[in-house]
């Protein structure tokens, strides 16, 4: 999931997008191998995982209407990645 991501997207509401990840990728590989491990076990989220930040980007010069800005929403990286483990699972399954 991460190696297919692309490296230099927005980071998310925690400042880390997938090149970092990728960059030391051995240093945190550990964590998230716990992470979903303890998910999987415990089968509920750590509190605050999920927290999301909504930003709004503008289109144009000088934006005026809020149909002028496309709104983008920033979520964790760990979340994404489980998120996506998930979402690849069902699909096994539908």
């Amino acid at each position: 999931m991460v190696w297919n991501s692309d490296s230099f997207k927005i980071p998310g509401s925690d400042g880390i997008n997938f090149g970092l990840i990728k960059e030391f990728w051995v240093d945190l590989k550990d964590d998230f191998i716990r992470f979903m491990s303890e998910f999987h076990r415990n089968e509920k989220l750590s509190r605050g995982i999920n927290n999301t930040f909504i930003d709004l980007i503008p289109k144009v010069e000088s934006p005026r209407l809020l149909a002028n800005f496309r709104m983008i929403s920033m979520v964790g990286i760990i979340y994404k990645v489980l998120s996506k483990v998930l979402s690849n699972k069902l699909k096994k399954v539908i």
